[in-house]
C-alpha cells in the first residue's frame, strides 16, 4: 500500500512519465485515500477550480464525466485512476502557493451583481473530504442541470472580484457536496466491469 506521507521514490514512478507539472504519476500502486490533513472549505474550493482548470489544461477536454469516471471509487478510499488523487494534492498546493486561480482564459458566466456574494469558508475538512466533495459537487452539478461541459462550472466558479465568484450557485454547491460527504460518506463506489 502506498504511503501518502512519503516522498515518491524512482521506482514508484512510471519511467518517463509525468502528467501535468509538479505530479509523478504512480501508476500500478495500490493507493488507499485516509489523508486527514486539514483546509479550508475556501481552499477546497479554489483547489476544486484548479483541479478542473489543470485537467482540462492538460487534456483539452471539457466533459467532467472523465473526471467523474477517473476519479471515483473503485472501492472505498481508492479511485479508478490514482492520478486524480494527486491532481487534487497538487492544486491543493496551488492554493496554498499561488493563491486563488487566476482563470483568465474561461469566459465568465456572471449571475446578476447583486446575487454576487463573498465568500469566506473557514470551516476546517479533511484533504480527503475536499475530494470527495468534489467528485459530488460534480455529480449533483451533472444531474441537476444535465449539462457535462467543465468550463461552465470554471467560468461559474471563477473570481470576478476577490473571493467572489462569478455565479454563487457553485460556491453553495460546493458547500452542499461537503455536507452530503459528512452525512453520506464518500460517493457511491463505482462497479467496474
Amino acid at each position: 500500500m502506498n504511503d501518502l506521507n512519503r516522498e515518491p521514490k524512482a521506482d514508484d514512478l512510471l519511467e518517463g512519465q509525468a502528467l501535468i507539472p509538479g505530479i509523478d504519476y504512480m501508476s500500478g500502486i495500490d493507493l488507499t485515500i485516509t489523508s486527514q490533513e486539514l483546509l479550508t472549505e475556501k481552499e477546497g474550493y479554489e483547489a476544486f477550480l484548479y483541479t478542473l482548470l489543470r485537467y482540462w489544461q492538460m487534456s483539452r477536454c471539457t466533459d467532467l464525466t472523465d473526471i467523474l469516471s477517473g476519479g471515483e471509487y473503485v472501492a472505498p478510499g481508492r479511485p479508478m485512476d490514482t492520478a486524480f488523487w494527486y491532481y487534487w494534492l497538487d492544486a491543493l498546493t496551488s492554493v496554498r502557493t499561488l493563491g486563488p486561480p487566476a482563470l483568465p482564459q474561461v469566459p465568465r458566466h456572471l449571475a446578476p451583481a447583486d446575487t454576487r456574494i463573498a465568500i469566506a469558508g473557514n470551516e476546517p475538512l479533511t484533504e480527503q473530504e475536499g475530494y470527495e466533495a468534489l467528485l459530488y459537487t460534480l455529480l449533483q452539478y451533472w444531474e441537476n442541470t444535465g449539462k457535462d461541459d467543465l468550463t461552465a462550472i470554471l467560468s461559474a466558479g471563477a473570481y470576478v472580484e476577490p473571493d467572489t465568484p462569478a455565479d454563487p450557485l457553485i460556491w453553495y454547491a460546493w458547500r452542499e457536496a461537503i455536507a452530503t460527504v459528512r452525512r453520506q460518506g464518500p460517493p457511491p463506489v463505482k462497479e467496474v466491469q
